[in-house]
């Protein structure tokens, strides 16, 4: 927000609300709604849901409009702030799976296994994993494991059934199959594709 769109009380309530701090953002709203007038809360107003679109965080077309807001500021700014703070915490949940995901993906991991490792439900971990990667966990880390099983085939240093293992498919049959549905040819067919 620059100094000319609204006042440096509205400045520092922005502030509150794009660090996720809710109590603060509502307690602010309630002090500075008393000073500031309606041109320079309509300012914040299109500042702060132009915060919450840059950042994908869906709105509740009741609870955001400026006839709701205006009814309650300081509610407002108290449910936009929890907004921020639900995104930050989302982004670093998405961080510690990613770690998670990549430092195991070798194995036999599950979804149960991974929502464990960061104190999620394995509903709640599902449901963010879909929301930030486009696909489920499992179609992830078979994704992840093929990739992988294509890079160790193409080094031509291990057997078949090494790689399976390696990759936490305890039978190669079954890792035969995913890789032929992954890339439409079996393991072995690939790697004399690219011996030749």
């Amino acid at each position: 927000m620059s100094q000319s769109q609204t006042n440096p009380e509205l400045k520092q309530l922005y502030r509150e609300v794009e660090k996720g701090h809710s109590e603060q953002a509502g307690q602010l709203m309630k002090k500075y709604n008393e000073t500031a007038n309606a041109n320079e809360l309509e300012t914040w107003y299109i500042h702060v849901m132009q915060l919450l679109q840059n950042k994908n965080i869906p709105l509740e077309p009741e609870l955001f409009s400026l006839k709701q807001a205006c009814k309650d500021w300081a509610a407002f700014a108290q449910l936009c702030a929890g907004k921020m703070h639900t995104y930050y915490q989302s982004k670093k949940y998405v961080a510690q799976i990613e770690n998670y995901v990549q430092a195991h993906f070798q194995e036999g991991i599950s979804l149960h296994d991974a929502a464990a490792s960061i104190d999620l439900s394995p509903t709640y971990f599902s449901n963010l994993f879909k929301q930030e990667f486009g696909i489920n966990f499992t179609d992830y880390v078979t994704k992840l494991r093929m990739e992988k099983a294509k890079e160790l085939i193409e080094e031509n240093k291990l057997s078949m059934k090494e790689i399976s293992y390696m990759l936490g498919y305890r039978d190669p049959n079954y890792f035969s199959r995913v890789f032929k549905k992954y890339f439409a040819e079996s393991p072995k067919a690939f790697q004399k594709s690219i011996l030749k």
